[in-house]
């Protein structure tokens, strides 16, 4: 029990252990290895062989603790957003580009699962299928999705993991994120035009031509409710079209006046 409590304190949990029992079964030393023991003793045993046991622990030890500082001190000079989880999924490191991309002060508060509540919500199940058929498969992934920037917004980022193995088995991923959004945007962006050129080319109609722009416009998710105004010099605007996601609001678009809080944009 002592050995669990070690294990998960993250100040002990590095510190190597070794068991001494009189306990000679396997079982034990099964037991004590399955805890977090890095070593097993059964008495009785020379001091010289303790001392070997005991110095080698310390020597892997101080090993694994400069890797360990190797790579925090790389992963913080990189700008991307690296991260490690373990095999459940929970996330147990992230790097300086982490918090200064969400802002966070505390890296702690970026552990475990409540980091994916920093995912966009219409993002999440999709993240979470991918992630969990990488699980399953031990096999790397990619995954683009929108994650709360310290700005308040959602930015687009290109999420690539690969499994952490011991022995063939899958111990968790290390992965990072990469800041796509504008490149994203652009692309949104390249395929709306392309988009709203071919509406405008299939009908000859300057009124069907208003209807497609506006159709296109809430087709792209550029705006949940659309209005589209001619505008006439030294003359008021007239409406020529709406559209909506939500067909049943379409008429009170084409009414006057029109209440501005009824938007969610206007374009």
């Amino acid at each position: 029990e002592l050995v669990r409590l070690l294990r998960t304190d993250a100040g002990t949990a590095g510190v190597p252990v070794v068991l001494v029992s009189a306990s000679a079964g396997e079982e034990a030393a099964v037991a004590a290895l399955a805890a977090g023991a890095d070593d097993y003793l059964v008495t009785p045993f020379s001091a010289r062989e303790l001392v070997a046991r005991v110095g080698s622990h310390l020597q892997l030890g101080r090993t694994r603790r400069a890797a360990e500082r190797r790579f925090r001190a790389m992963a913080d000079a990189t700008p991307a957003l690296i991260w490690i989880d373990d095999a459940n999924g929970e996330r147990q490191f992230v790097n300086r580009g982490w918090l200064d991309f969400t802002g966070s002060a505390d890296a702690a508060a970026e552990l475990g699962t409540a980091w994916q509540e920093r995912i966009h919500p219409d993002d999440r199940a999709r993240y979470r299928s991918v992630r969990d058929t990488a699980a399953r498969t031990a096999a790397s992934f990619e995954v683009e999705y929108r994650l709360r920037h310290t700005s308040g917004h959602h930015r687009w980022v290109l999420d690539r993991g690969a499994p952490i193995s011991a022995d063939e088995d899958p111990t968790g991923f290390v992965g990072g994120c990469l800041d796509v959004d504008a490149q994203h945007r652009e692309r949104r962006r390249t395929m709306l035009l392309a988009d709203v050129a071919t509406a405008l080319e299939a009908d000859q109609t300057m009124r069907g031509r208003f209807q497609a722009l506006a159709r296109t416009l809430v087709e792209h998710a550029v705006a949940d409710r659309v209005r589209v105004h001619e505008h006439r010099p030294g003359r008021d605007p007239v409406l020529r079209a709406a559209a909506a996601t939500d067909p049943a609001v379409e008429p009170a678009l084409l009414v006057y006046p029109v209440d501005i809080n009824l938007f969610t944009a206007v374009v």
